[in-house]
């Protein structure tokens, strides 16, 4: 896969501690490319005392651990913009992706060219209305406009230079947790005629194996059931078996 025909810069961020995962990781970026391909750098998350601060005054984030990785994704964009940077890559340490190289391939080359933000994994509010979008509001071969419909998943997505000052501007206002300015907010100023895509097949999704370490399930002790259609939407739709698990 020729990552620079489609980026100018792929991040990841990775979270210490988790060592497992920075293997795993590292394996996958080195399977499909990302790793050699002299675009790519890691971008580590930091503990200081202020996320707890900002956690406190913000109240945009559901845990301190949600707000340290919003920062570290912020982190990125910003570095990208303030590079001339046109077209990244934002991926978390966490994703597994396509077992099937070719049709992984596929899906890049038929990215739609006028993306502002793009997914690469998502969350329909439901499977019918996930259907809906694949018959009416298909974009070429591989990809669906998405709109109100769809929660967003910050895992792997891409952006163009107009949707990383989009998320640049929302951050500067109010700090918040990564996908929080990635979906359609009514309640948020964006830039106009903004356009999401998303991938109708996921290239890379979050790994399960590691979801007893996540920030999601942490959250699940304290709020029991949080979350749980998109637990819903990976149990029926997606096929892990496919993935390089």
């Amino acid at each position: 896969m020729d990552w620079k025909k489609h980026f100018d810069h792929i991040y990841c961020i990775h979270y210490l501690p988790y060592n497992n995962r920075y293997k795993k990781c590292v394996e996958e970026l080195t399977r499909v490319g990302i790793k050699d391909s002299g675009i790519f750098s890691f971008k580590i998350t930091w503990d200081s005392p202020i996320f707890d601060k900002l956690y406190e005054v913000c109240n945009a984030a559901p845990s301190v651990g949600c707000m340290k990785v919003g920062f570290a994704h912020y982190q990125c964009i910003k570095e990208a913009y303030e590079l001339g940077f046109n077209h990244i890559l934002i991926l978390e340490n966490d994703n597994i992706f396509l077992k099937d190289l070719l049709k992984f391939d596929a899906i890049l080359e038929d990215m739609p060219e006028d993306y502002d933000i793009l997914f690469f994994d998502k969350i329909p509010q439901s499977t019918t209305r996930y259907a809906e979008a694949i018959k009416n509001r298909r974009v070429g071969k591989c990809y669906i406009d998405i709109d109100k419909d769809f929660y967003v998943l910050a895992n792997c997505y891409a952006l163009s230079r107009k949707g990383m000052k989009h998320v640049i501007d929302c951050q500067e206002r109010r700090l918040a947790i990564s996908d929080t300015y990635l979906r359609f907010n009514p309640n948020t100023p964006e830039e106009p005629g903004l356009k999401r895509y998303a991938s109708i097949i996921s290239i890379a999704i979050q790994n399960p194996d590691f979801a007893a370490e996540s920030e999601n399930e942490k959250l699940r002790k304290v709020k029991p059931g949080i979350n749980s259609n998109i637990d819903d939407y990976k149990r029926i739709c997606v096929r892990f078996e496919d993935y390089n698990r």
